[in-house]
């Protein structure tokens, strides 16, 4: 495990073979509350590097993808409450289980290794318009 900080937040994650592996605790959340714009940039730019030192070669992943995908995760982290609740209702408890597991921490890998990554790559294209909705504090 590894630890980041920006803007005072302290950011903690691992790497795959092919990814990065992004704890999704308060202080990532703080981050992404406070700061969804420039700390979301600064924070796939310093994972990038971090993954290339330690790596020795570059994370196949382009950083407005990167971006997206992170994005992607905590914003559907937040709005998922509600919809465990009507599964647990519909007796999808397993499905609710999995859901919650899958949210304890963001997987963002290379393509071949992270079956999202096409609609990640397909969504960075409309990143100004993502940009837009978002301002820092």
């Amino acid at each position: 495990m590894f630890t980041r900080t920006l803007f005072n937040c302290t950011i903690t994650y691992s790497f795959s073979d092919a990814g990065i592996h992004l704890i999704s605790d308060p202080e990532l959340h703080r981050l992404m509350k406070n700061y969804p714009e420039k700390g979301v940039r600064e924070l796939a730019e310093a994972l990038k590097t971090h993954f290339g030192e330690v790596k020795k070669r570059p994370l196949n992943i382009s950083t407005k993808s990167l971006v997206t995908e992170i994005r992607g995760h905590y914003y559907f982290e937040k709005l998922y409450p509600p919809f465990r609740r009507l599964l647990q209702v519909i007796f999808l408890q397993k499905l609710a289980n999995l859901v919650d597991k899958s949210l304890k921490a963001y997987d963002c890998a290379e393509a071949g290794k992270d079956g999202n990554r096409k609609i990640w790559d397909f969504l960075s294209h409309f990143d100004r318009v993502f940009s837009w909705f978002l301002r820092d504090s």
